[in-house]
């Protein structure tokens, strides 16, 4: 009898001991399949639900170019190639502060509506333009069409100092705020006469 109790210990651990390391074959396995799938995620870029970001338009290739937050292009005189460039890069309306006396300005109007664009001649003659009523007038003939728009003088200065005058008088920017902007916008040599406008308001 306990020759029989004994055998049919053993036989139990053995079944036990069978079962015991099939499991942890399978454990093993799918450890294994686990541990291969984890790695080849890995080794992938992870999906990502961000659009990529736009990068900033190429350079338009005018002398003195500035980008500024809302889009406008400003810079000094363009040659055809600027121009077609300009417009390629979805620019529209072209618009300039040049007097008809400066070399090329009074070619410009033609050359830009050849080329599909729409010119707009604001004439600025030198310190004495830098008026808040010029400001007001580059303003409106920008509107809402900055991204879209050309601005420029010979060097940008003219265009800087006006801008600036438009963000003091018209978005009630600080002083400091506005010489700011127009020194992103080519503002230099006009700095003092900007200031001066500012400070007789």
């Amino acid at each position: 009898m306990r020759r029989l109790a004994y055998i049919l210990s053993v036989l139990l651990l053995g079944a036990l001991f069978a079962v015991a390391c099939g499991g942890g074959a399978a454990e093993s396995e799918g450890s294994s399949t686990t541990g291969t799938t984890a790695g080849a995620e890995d080794t992938e870029a992870p999906p990502s639900d961000l659009a990529p970001e736009e990068a900033d338009p190429a350079p338009i290739g005018i002398s003195h170019e500035h980008r500024l937050a809302d889009g406008l292009t400003t810079g000094g005189m363009p040659d055809r190639s600027v121009l077609e460039a300009a417009r390629d890069r979805g620019i529209t309306t072209v618009i300039s502060l040049r007097t008809l006396e400066e070399p090329g300005a009074a070619d410009e109007g033609a050359l830009v509506e050849e080329l599909g664009m729409t010119f707009v001649s604001l004439p600025v003659a030198g310190a004495d333009g830098i008026t808040e009523a010029n400001a007001r007038l580059v303003r409106e003939a920008v509107g809402d069409n900055a991204a879209s728009t050309l601005l420029h003088c010979g060097s940008s200065n003219r265009v800087g100092a006006l801008l600036a005058l438009g963000a003091f008088f018209i978005d009630g920017a600080s002083k400091d705020d506005a010489m700011t902007l127009g020194q992103e916008a080519g503002l230099l040599s006009l700095e003092e006469t900007t200031a001066d406008v500012i400070d007789a308001h």
